[in-house]
């Protein structure tokens, strides 16, 4: 059994340039498909309004498909009710893009990781703080760190404090939003080395979501390829990227 599948998601919205001028719709994503498999990495690699970010909060139930089926280990969780979503939210979680809009700057980073833990009573209150200072550690963080802001550190930094809150609840799946895009190149390798030492450590499985083909072959087992809303291209094995048919994709692959 797959841990994820998607099963013909579609999208769509409204749009009008002017309040006078009728609405229009634009499919954003149309009968997308795909599978995650358990302990893997799949990169879903695409231009900006591809509609990969789209798919990222359909999975995460930020927002609803217009029609498809998302099964997480073989449940159907794209229509169960907000209480019933978040018994399962703590198996599939998110890390966003930017690092600092992430975190509250008006809360420690103790409070931050914390807050999940909290959120899902999945510690006692004695038990917070020793918590909180084994996962800074595991994401190579000093416990010190626990008392700063998040304004005290670098972006590579916090990236590593989002990464910690998103494996508080010991997930199965983490969705990766473009998380090394605004790093500089040193701290996004360190960032994707973390990433691969905790998907071992931890047996994670993710979708790492990127316009970087290098960052993705970095990390992944498996590499899917969307445009204009839909998966044009799909390889299991990354040493044979040459292998890829759609024009889109060959561009992407000429760019490394």
């Amino acid at each position: 059994m797959s841990l994820l599948e998607l099963k013909d998601i579609s999208k769509s919205y409204q749009s009008k340039s002017f309040i006078w001028e009728k609405s229009k719709k634009i499919d954003v994503l149309k009968n997308v498909s795909l599978t995650l498999d358990q302990a893997t990495c799949t990169s879903l690699i695409g231009k900006s309004g591809s509609g990969k970010s789209t798919l990222s909060r359909i999975i995460m139930g930020l927002e609803n498909a217009d029609k498809g089926q998302v099964l997480f280990k073989g449940e159907m969780i794209n229509q169960l009710k907000k209480k019933e979503l978040k018994k399962l939210r703590g198996h599939f979680q998110m890390v966003f893009q930017d690092p600092f809009n992430a975190l509250s700057p008006k809360m420690t980073i103790a409070k931050s990781i914390a807050e999940p833990l909290m959120n899902y009573k999945m510690s006692s209150s004695s038990e917070l703080s020793e918590k909180v200072e084994e996962l800074l550690e595991a994401v190579g963080l000093q416990p010190s760190d626990a008392t700063k802001y998040p304004h005290q550190f670098s972006g590579g930094q916090l990236q590593r404090v989002n990464i910690a809150r998103a494996i508080a609840l010991k997930p199965e799946l983490i969705v990766l939003d473009e998380v090394v895009s605004s790093l500089d190149i040193f701290a996004q390798v360190q960032v994707l080395d973390l990433l691969l030492d905790l998907k071992e450590q931890f047996r994670l499985s993710y979708l790492f979501i990127s316009h970087d083909l290098d960052a993705a072959k970095y990390v992944s087992d498996k590499f899917v390829v969307m445009d204009q809303g839909k998966i044009i291209d799909e390889l299991c094995e990354l040493d044979q990227m040459e292998e890829l048919i759609h024009p889109v994709s060959k561009g992407l692959l000429s760019l490394v």
